[in-house]
Order: C-alpha cells, then sequence, then structure tokens
C-alpha cells in the first residue's frame, strides 16, 4: 500500500497471529501484516467466523486490498484463510466492506475499475467444509460509482451500497444509490435499485447499509460542506419481488451536519442510527438513536450517548446491533491521556422504556491513534472491534479485538485532564472522506510542526501546518478539492518525532 521508494515509508514485518484463548478481549493481527495495510477498516462476525478487512494489503499490488477469515475452534480464534478476488489488481479497495450470514461472505471493493473507471464491485465467498471459493462478482446493471462503499447480506439476498452513484440521466454526481440482489441456485441477479425520495447531489445515498428479512436500512453521508439539510436514513421493505421506501428517520433532535445516517444497523423491528458529528457546540461527542416498528411505523425510541462522553468522541462512527444489544463505536475518545486510543459502548434494553450503557470497551494495550471503534460488529454475543491505527506490525498496519458479552473485560480508568502520554499523529476522520476531514495531533512541549500531504507517488499535494506550536493537543482540517479518488499519506514532524499515517479519499 505504499511506495518502498520513499525513505520515511518503512515496511514492517511482524510475526504470525499466535493461538490465544477466548479470555476477552482477544487481540487478532493479520498472519502476514505490515504497515499501511488497514487491518480492521472493515469488520464482521456471525457464529464461529470473523471477517477483517484489510484494504491497504498489497499482495495483487498497491490497495487492491484482501480479507481474513478467522475461525473459533471452541478456545482460540485461528486465522482460516486470506480471501482476494479472482480478478484482483491495485487500487481496487478489496475489503473496504464485509458481511457475514452463515456460510456467506460479501465483500464490498469500491474501486473496482470497470470500463475504464473505478466503478467498484461485490464479491460473494461461499463456505463448503472449510474452503471459501468465490461464487459470484456483483455489479450493477448500469455503470454506477462507488459500488461497494457498504455491504450486507442475509440468506439470499445482498445489499450493496453506491454512494457516489449519478442520478440517471442527470449527469450529477454523489446523490447515491444501493442495489438489492437476489440467489437462486448458485445465481446471484440484480433485483432492485433503491433511491432515496427526496434524492439530491452530494447526498451520498448508500454510505451505510444493513438488510433483515424483508426490510432494508440505507443511510447517506450528506456531505455538510455543501448543504445544511437534517440526515436522513431510509426504511424500504419488500413486497413480492418489489421493494418501497416504506419510512423516513430523522432524529428528534437532529441538526444539519450531525451526519445522522453515516452508520445503520438493523435487527428485526429495530434500527440503529449513528450520527457522529453530533454537537450543538461543535463538540463532535456524537449520538446513537434506537427506532422500533409497530405495524408499519417507525418511532424514536431512544437516544444513545455516552455517560462519559465529551468532544470529538465521534460516539456513532460505527454502529451495530443485535437482539437487546446495541454497540456503538467512538473511536475519537481519548484513553488515559492516549489521543484517539478509541472506545466502543455496549448497551442493553432494560425492563422499563430505555436502554442502558452497561459496558465501556477499550483494550489494556490501546495506543493513541489506534482509532479502536472505528468498525463494530455484535452477532450471537459476539463482539468485533476495528482498530486500524494500530501499529503493532507497522504504522496503520491494524488489529481487531474480540470481546465476549460474558466477559467484556471493560475495566477503564481515565483522567479527563490527562496531559498527552506522547507525541501523537491520529487518524483522520472521517476516513474516508469526500472534501474534508479533520486530523488531531498532540505535542509533549512546544516544537516547530511541520504537517504535509503526499500522494501515493510521493508528491507533495498540501501543507497543512508549518510553525511553533505549544505543548498539547491540536488539529487541522485537510480540504481534498480536486483531488482524485484514493489513497494519500498524512505526515508530521515534530522535533524528534516523525510519523506517516494514510487516508482514504472517495468522491
Amino acid at each position: 500500500m505504499y511506495r518502498k521508494t520513499l525513505p520515511w515509508l518503512l515496511l514492517s514485518i511482524g510475526l504470525a497471529f499466535p493461538l490465544m484463548a477466548q479470555q476477552a478481549p482477544v487481540k487478532i493481527t493479520a498472519s502476514d501484516g505490515e504497515r499501511s495495510d488497514a487491518f480492521g477498516l472493515s469488520v464482521a462476525v456471525d457464529g464461529d467466523y470473523a471477517l477483517i478487512g484489510a484494504t491497504g494489503d498489497d499482495d495483487n499490488g498497491e490497495a487492491a486490498g484482501a480479507v481474513y477469515v478467522f475461525k473459533h475452534n471452541g478456545t482460540a480464534w485461528q486465522e482460516q484463510v486470506k480471501l482476494t478476488p479472482s480478478d484482483a489488481a491495485s487500487g481496487d479497495g478489496f475489503g473496504f466492506s464485509v458481511a457475514l450470514s452463515g456460510d456467506d461472505a460479501l465483500i464490498g471493493a469500491y474501486s473496482e475499475t470497470f470500463q475504464g473507471n473505478a466503478a467498484g464491485a461485490a464479491y460473494v465467498f461461499k463456505r463448503t467444509g472449510e474452503t471459501w471459493q468465490e461464487q459470484a462478482k456483483l455489479t450493477p446493471s448500469e455503470v454506477s460509482a462507488a459500488f461497494g462503499t457498504a455491504v450486507a447480506i442475509d440468506g439470499d439476498y445482498a445489499l450493496v451500497g453506491a454512494r457516489s452513484a449519478g442520478q440517471s440521466g442527470t449527469g450529477e454526481i454523489g446523490v447515491g444509490a444501493a442495489y438489492l440482489f437476489k440467489r437462486t441456485g448458485e445465481t446471484w441477479q440484480e433485483q432492485a435499485k433503491l433511491t432515496a425520495s427526496d434524492a439530491g447531489v452530494r447526498k451520498h445515498f448508500g454510505w451505510s447499509v444493513s438488510l433483515s428479512g424483508d426490510y432494508a436500512l440505507v443511510g447517506p453521508w450528506r456531505d455538510p460542506h455543501f448543504t445544511r439539510l437534517i440526515g436522513t436514513a431510509y426504511v424500504f421493505k419488500r413486497e413480492g419481488e418489489a421493494w418501497q421506501e416504506q419510512a423516513k428517520l430523522t432524529a428528534s433532535d437532529g441538526i444539519w451536519g450531525d451526519l445522522f445516517g453515516s452508520a445503520v444497523a438493523l435487527d428485526g423491528d429495530k434500527a440503529l442510527v449513528g450520527a457522529y458529528k453530533d454537537g450543538v457546540d461543535g463538540s463532535l461527542a456524537g449520538k446513537a438513536y434506537v427506532f422500533k416498528r409497530n405495524g408499519e411505523r417507525w418511532q424514536e425510541q431512544d437516544t444513545l450517548s455516552a455517560s462519559d462522553g465529551r468532544g470529538r468522541n465521534l460516539f456513532g462512527y460505527s454502529v451495530s446491533l443485535d437482539g437487546d444489544y446495541a454497540l456503538v463505536g467512538a473511536p475519537g475518545s481519548d484513553i488515559r491521556g492516549r489521543i484517539d486510543a478509541g472506545a466502543a459502548y455496549l448497551f442493553k434494553w432494560g425492563d422499563g422504556e430505555t436502554w442502558e450503557e452497561v459496558a465501556k470497551l477499550s483494550p489494556d494495550d490501546g495506543a493513541s491513534g489506534d482509532s479502536f471503534g472505528s468498525t463494530v460488529a455484535l452477532e450471537d454475543g459476539q463482539v468485533l472491534i476495528g482498530a486500524l491505527g494500530d501499529d503493532e506490525k507497522g504504522s496503520i498496519a491494524g488489529a481487531a479485538y474480540l470481546f465476549s458479552l460474558d466477559d467484556p473485560s471493560t475495566a477503564v480508568e481515565e483522567d479527563e485532564n490527562a496531559l498527552p502520554a506522547s507525541y501523537v499523529l491520529a487518524q483522520n476522520y472521517p476516513n474516508p472522506f469526500n472534501q474534508r476531514t479533520r486530523i488531531a495531533y498532540a505535542l509533549l512541549a512546544a516544537k516547530r510542526v511541520l504537517i504535509t500531504v503526499y500522494d501515493l507517488l510521493g508528491r507533495e499535494v498540501a501543507t497543512l501546518a508549518d510553525g511553533l506550536q505549544q505543548a498539547g493537543r491540536h488539529e487541522v482540517v485537510f480540504e481534498a478539492g480536486t483531488l482524485p479518488s484514493g489513497a494519500y499519506f498524512y505526515r508530521m514532524v515534530a522535533g524528534p518525532y516523525t510519523e506517516t499515517r494514510m487516508m482514504f479519499v472517495l468522491k
């Protein structure tokens, strides 16, 4: 995922993942993990199997991507196989999104090339015994854009988001769509194209998707740089072979810029919607909203927020829902003075009419910039959380953690006034992003700070900071402008400290 000719991008190869007993949490890393793999950018779990995407894996070319399957053998989680598509190529972004249902895995490759364009694709892999084989490559009936941004699968139905799809016949970009596929025998065919009844430019409908039975939930990523519309998530219902928009979900206290709908989860008659930029004062503390279906009507049931939430936690950046449990990621959380170490919060439906926070999850070895909670999955008592910024095997090599609801191991002691534990260059948020992203960093002492952005060829495309700054936490905003989609590096030099991280532009 990097150019080995750049002297400041060093290769780091770690050892194979050791067998570990499932006394939570279990830390998982790729057996061949290395710098910039972004292992943990997407996660899914179902029964004894877990999927973890590594979009930056370069076995088949730079940023071709891969997905790792882990299996629980009764006492430990072991890496079973590494999945790559039959037509893998540089820049595909395979593993950007993953979903798992029984023996079926659905994997998005949002920038896979079709007819010369980064149109995207999604791949179905099926497990037979201990073997996983590619069953189908899904592409839409019309040329789309960023197809594979988000994926969901339930039985014989697959849902694929294409957040940058244009509106047919208008040439407008960023409207977005989601495509439903149905499997008959071994063949998958497109059944429906879902679009919002109030579709608009830069709404990016299809940024997040979820599927449960006869219902589909699709969230947009309304770019607040271009629109002041309040966020909405859309519920679709299947009637025979047709899918119709049933409801538009909005937050009772929603305001523009919350990014309500940027993360969605659906399970039975409940829906969970994240709004990670929620905060009237611009704090980005974040919220998540639970909706319940009564007959044909969806009503807001409760509002979730972190009991210790404060500025820029990004609570609601990722969400998952299973029965009476809800899991919400907050990758911007500072833990024990570690900037953007990240956390996730577990909620349970109580005996009354509210959801109660029952655990705050954070690993003991969490470090600044880990972004733990950037992706989350919850199924059958298993909790899987990505930390794509983990550097055990190199900067942004990534990791994931498995917890059990029976023993979440959640002891987290914090000092709200703790100073940064070290010099830190945190992972940008949002990531991936369309036009604008924020980069946080921390200084132990006053230093001259230089932050620059490079493309994959090592060419400088922007300078974000250059000057003396005081000790403490700081933040800069990066405007992508006309930069094309793809991976970029940002580098900070502050005295003796030098660090480089990767970010993804997705238009």
